[in-house]
């Protein structure tokens, strides 16, 4: 019987391990997370040396190694048979020096709820003034604005949840559920939106979806079309 090859014995051996146990990673940094109860709809942004920003889903590559799982919290990537962890928001040793042991498990945060409007705004003011509504439906920002949004996930990560929304056993869309107050509603969306495209990219598929991502990031303008109580409405 010929012996299994350093590779599959290697992956073997991963199935048998904690994962939350695993070492941190040694380069990049987790900047963004959006999980999803389906794992082909959650991904990760991952920023590597000299600055560069990745997306990417379970099964891809990111830097030279593969995406294995993504966690509301971290993101686990094997390479070579071993297995390492990125906690979201920290860095990487680069230096040589000791790695800080990775933090263990950490109970799931409720995802986000709406709640009464209290007219309080969660943005931050330096966003804030950058943004002015024209109407209803049109907002119009600052690229500057727009660039902080990117730079600081976590304000849009933690005041919102996005749900693909399945029919007749096909993903239409993702379902919005948005605090009052946050960037995500001073741009004009709704709890209970469907959203169906951006910068007419169908959601329909997580491939097309991290296409919207880096679309967004490039892009001067962003029209979103969503169905809001049963209608289509364009955000812009």
């Amino acid at each position: 019987m010929p012996r299994p090859s350093a590779a599959t014995a290697g992956q073997a051996d991963l199935s048998q391990r904690d994962p939350y146990l695993a070492p941190p990673c040694d380069t990049g940094r987790v900047v963004l997370i959006a999980v999803s109860e389906d794992p082909e709809w959650s991904f990760a942004a991952v920023e590597a040396e000299g600055g560069r920003t990745a997306l990417g889903r379970r099964g891809g590559e990111i830097g030279g190694r593969k995406v294995e799982h993504i966690a509301w919290d971290r993101v686990w990537m094997t390479s070579g048979g071993a297995r390492c962890q990125m906690q979201l928001g920290k860095k990487s040793d680069k230096d040589g020096k000791k790695a800080a042991e990775p933090q263990p498990r950490a109970p799931e945060p409720p995802r986000a709820t709406p709640s009464r409007a209290s007219g309080r705004s969660d943005v931050p003011p330096e966003i804030a003034s950058r943004m002015k509504r024209v109407s209803e439906t049109e907002i119009d920002i600052d690229r500057s604005a727009a660039e902080k949004i990117f730079e600081q996930p976590e304000i849009v990560t933690t005041t919102s949840a996005a749900i693909p929304e399945m029919r007749d056993n096909q993903v239409v869309g993702l379902k919005m559920t948005i605090k009052p107050g946050s960037v995500l509603e001073s741009l004009g969306l709704q709890s209970g939106d469907l959203v169906k495209s951006v910068n007419s990219i169908d959601l329909t598929d997580p491939q097309k979806a991290m296409m919207a991502y880096t679309r967004m990031r490039s892009d001067k303008s962003l029209s979103v079309v969503v169905e809001r109580d049963g209608r289509p409405v364009r955000l812009r």
